[in-house]
């Protein structure tokens, strides 16, 4: 399977790619200073600095689900330490908090979510990526099922089953980027979840209509 086979490599060739890592943010760093400040995403490598003090690339790490709050966010347990993530690449559409207002398939996209993870017996293994301005560890998620060695990348069928977005404005450090991008194409052309409706708002779209109406 590609995506196995692609998350495997990402692991084992973590040593080498924090060498020139080091460089990279180095140089990243620079370039964030001078961008403007990110609506959902802290300055990506200020986070990474703080998550990786050393300047070593994260690993993964097999992790228990908790929660599921709505299509892209989730809270899960490792080693008795709680930690909420927030899907890499990908948005939801929304759901109603209290008197915030939801989006259609906002629900199915949660209920999507909460099958993946509960399907793999609530287990997951986590990449962290980076942290966002909430505190919430950018991940991508793989869940295998109990007793096989299938895995599926759950940004990526997220975006397969049309319902979340490929946020391409915050999914450059995003390791499976081109998994998440060929679900929206598939879905996009299969016209299912948001896709097979006429009318679709994207999710920052909704945020910021809400934010206006304050």
């Amino acid at each position: 399977m590609k995506l196995r086979r692609s998350v495997k490599a990402f692991v084992n060739l973590l040593p080498v790619v924090a060498i020139a890592g080091v460089g990279f943010f180095a140089w990243s760093k620079y370039q964030a200073s001078e961008a403007a400040a990110r609506p959902d995403y802290e300055d990506a490598d200020a986070a990474l600095v703080a998550m990786n003090p050393t300047g070593a690339m994260p690993s993964s790490k097999r992790s228990q689900v908790v929660s599921v709050a709505d299509g892209d966010t989730l809270t899960v347990s490792s080693r008795g330490k709680k930690e909420k993530l927030r899907l890499c690449g990908i948005d939801a559409p929304e759901v109603a908090h209290g008197s915030k207002a939801g989006q259609p398939l906002g629900k199915e996209a949660t209920e999507k979510l909460r099958s993946l993870v509960g399907n793999a017996g609530s287990e997951v293994i986590v990449v962290p990526i980076e942290k966002d301005r909430y505190g919430r560890t950018v991940a991508e998620v793989v869940v295998q099922k109990p007793n096989s060695e299938e895995e599926t990348f759950v940004n990526g069928e997220m975006t397969t089953a049309g319902l979340a977005y490929h946020y391409s404005r915050y999914s450059d450090r995003c390791v499976n980027r081109e998994a998440i991008e060929r679900g929206e194409a598939i879905s996009r052309e299969k016209r299912v979840g948001v896709w097979g409706r006429t009318t679709v708002v994207k999710p920052w779209e909704w945020r910021k209509m809400q934010n206006d109406k304050r």
